[in-house]
C-alpha cells in the first residue's frame, strides 16, 4: 500500500504535465532541505535543544515544540544560516526520536 502511494507521489512530480520549471524548483528545494537536515552542526544543535527542552516537565508538548523551534531559529540567525521551517520540524522530530531511543536502550 505504501509503495503504491509513494509511486503515485513520485509519478506526479516526474510527469511531464507539471513541466520542467516546477520539477526543477522541487528538485532544488529538496536539495536545500536535505542539506539543512544533514548538516552535522544543525543536527548537534537540534539534539542539544531537544534534550534541554525534554527535561522541563512543566511544559506541554506544544510549548516544547515552540521553544525548540525558537531556539533553532535563534541559533541559525546567530551563525548566519537560514533554516527552513520544515527542516527545523524534521530536525526536531529526528532529535526527539534519537533521545527516545537512548532512553529505551538504557
Amino acid at each position: 500500500m505504501l509503495k503504491l502511494l509513494w509511486k503515485y507521489v513520485v509519478s506526479f512530480f516526474t510527469a511531464d504535465r507539471i513541466g520542467v520549471l516546477i520539477r526543477s524548483l522541487f528538485a532544488q528545494i529538496g536539495k536545500q532541505l536535505a542539506k539543512q537536515i544533514l548538516d552535522p552542526s544543525n543536527q548537534q544543535k537540534a539534539y542539544e535543544f531537544a534534550k534541554a527542552v525534554a527535561q522541563d516537565k512543566t511544559l506541554t508538548n506544544e510549548q516544547k515544540t515552540k521553544l525548540f523551534n525558537d531556539k533553532m531559529r535563534e541559533y541559525a540567525k546567530s551563525v548566519g544560516k537560514n533554516i527552513a521551517e520544515c527542516a527545523i520540524n524534521c530536525l526536531r522530530e529526528l532529535a526527539v526520536t534519537a533521545i527516545k531511543n537512548e532512553t529505551t536502550e538504557n
